[in-house]
């Protein structure tokens, strides 16, 4: 029991910085203003850079740590991996103002909430032809029609009323139409449960 409750605890701090750690260094890089080439080919060698330093830092530490905790005692070798943790988070906080930071335009959570009830509201309706005009785009979007997959979602980002669901261009009122992006996110999100779902037991 004990075992099993620090395991789930070591899970949960690793599940919390591996996947953060990686979105945030790529977006520091994305957000410094580079071309779209350079941008790549920054990104690759981020990503190389990135995977190299774990897989190193992981042998260096399941070699080091063990020769320490067997010759040096417990003591030190649980020691030394705390003191390094709190070194890197101090590094990161005095490291804070040098940071891109984005502010969120709204909540991911709000939005898959608005694209259930949109879809709800309008499950009576028809959806239109896959080369109709008659579906939401946001600004700047490169989809103009959303996927076959999951089709019962499509109905949230069908404009039923032009005149009164737009307000010069934009979504008049968010709870009654959606966008063709929010529903191509809600619908990544579904995907993948299946293969989060395999990790459960």
């Amino acid at each position: 029991m004990e075992f099993g409750t620090k395991f789930r605890i070591v899970s949960i701090g690793t599940g919390c910085v591996r996947p953060c750690s990686i979105a945030f260094g790529a977006k520091q890089l994305a957000m410094k203003g580079n071309s779209d080439d350079g941008n790549g080919r920054i990104l690759d060698s981020y990503f190389n850079w990135y995977y190299t330093s774990i897989t190193v830092s992981t042998i260096t530490a399941l070699s080091m740590i063990t020769y320490i905790q067997e010759n040096l005692g417990w003591k030190i070798g649980l020691g030394v991996p705390a003191v390094l943790m709190l070194i890197s988070a101090i590094s990161f906080v005095i490291g804070s103002p040098l940071y891109v930071k984005v502010k969120p335009s709204e909540s991911l959570l709000t939005n898959f909430a608005r694209v259930v009830v949109v879809a709800t509201k309008n499950r009576k309706l028809s959806l239109p032809d896959h080369d109709s005009d008659r579906y939401c785009q946001g600004h700047d979007s490169k989809l103009m029609v959303p996927t076959d997959s999951l089709r019962f979602l499509n109905k949230a980002c069908v404009i039923r009323n032009p005149e009164t669901d737009l307000n010069r261009d934009a979504i008049s009122n968010p709870w009654n139409l959606c966008t063709i992006e929010q529903v191509e996110s809600l619908k990544s999100l579904l995907r993948v449960i299946p293969m989060w779902s395999t990790g459960i037991f």
